[in-house]
């Protein structure tokens, strides 16, 4: 996904979790100090980002987000460095292992 789409999807997970209006959100928005998130909302916040984007995010990753932006950037880097198991393998994991392939050999190529 590209800055933009990560953007769009988190704002729209902002949008329903925060109740704000779209327009409102932007990179600087802060979770705490303009969204008033206590923590229970962040690790909310937190697992529905997990969620929408296949990725985990440590504690102490978690810590670090306190703004749209470093959420971008975050789940961006993330996604560009890790990638999903179906993207490593070049998609389609289900068919690569219903056909017997053995996914890890699939990796290390």
């Amino acid at each position: 996904m590209t800055k933009e789409e990560v953007f769009n999807k988190i704002s729209d997970i902002i949008v329903d979790h925060f109740d704000v209006d779209k327009a409102k959100v932007t990179n600087d928005l802060n979770f705490k100090t303009d969204l008033n998130a206590d923590s229970i909302d962040i690790v909310e916040f937190v697992l529905e980002l997990e969620d929408a984007f296949g990725a985990e995010i440590s504690d102490e990753d978690a810590e670090k987000l306190s703004t749209v932006g470093q959420a971008v950037d975050f789940i961006t880097a993330n996604q560009k460095s890790k990638g999903s198991l179906s993207n490593r393998i070049g998609g389609d994991f289900e068919r690569h292992i219903h056909f017997g392939e053995c996914a890890f050999c699939l990796l290390m190529n």
